[in-house]
């Protein structure tokens, strides 16, 4: 495990144990492989498999995508907004790993 997961690690833990949510959820995105001109990537789908473990750890529900296309990433977007919006009190957390903007 890297610094950066260890960390991110341990910031979560830390944020969870400060919310008292009974339903809590993740959506976790993970993308290396790209159509058109953009590079591969080799460790996103790895930091999604490994922020999937941490946060279900934590007791988050979650919701994992890898190398997903842009209409499964609007689909699970959706998803995700309406079940957290649906449970009053629950938490939502958002991970992406991948292309940002170039």
């Amino acid at each position: 495990m890297n610094l950066f997961r260890l960390v991110l690690c341990v910031l979560l833990t830390c944020v969870s144990i400060t919310v008292n949510a009974q339903d809590k959820y993740a959506l976790i995105i993970g993308n290396d492989s790209y159509s058109g001109s953009f590079e591969t990537l080799t460790t996103c789908v790895n930091d999604a498999d490994e922020m999937d473990r941490c946060l279900t750890k934590l007791g988050y529900i979650t919701t994992v995508l890898k190398d997903a296309t842009r209409q499964q990433m609007s689909d699970a977007f959706k998803a995700f907004n309406k079940t957290i919006s649906s449970k009053k009190g629950s938490v939502g957390v958002f991970f992406y790993s991948g292309h940002a903007m170039m």
